[in-house]
């Protein structure tokens, strides 16, 4: 997988996420607390905003494992229980 696949294939998680975050926390709502689509499209919109700021700041993803570290990061400190 090249870079281009990689950050590609994130922002199109991200994307599918968002337009499935209400189905997700319904299905979470019957087995848990309901907040799992809300989480996980608080975590990935988290994610695409700091791999725009990555860009943005001349190193983009996969430019080096630091950029890859503020990603994941962004995902675990934007995510819920």
């Amino acid at each position: 997988m090249t870079i281009d696949e990689l950050d590609a294939w994130i922002r199109l998680l991200a994307a599918r996420i968002h337009e499935r975050a209400a189905e997700l926390t319904a299905l979470d709502r019957a087995i848990g607390d309901g907040d799992h689509g809300i989480n996980m499209d608080r975590g990935f919109a988290a994610v695409v905003t700091a791999m725009d700021a990555a860009v943005t700041a001349g190193t983009p993803v996969g430019a080096g494992t630091t950029s890859l570290a503020v990603i994941l990061r962004a995902l675990a400190d934007s995510l819920g229980g």
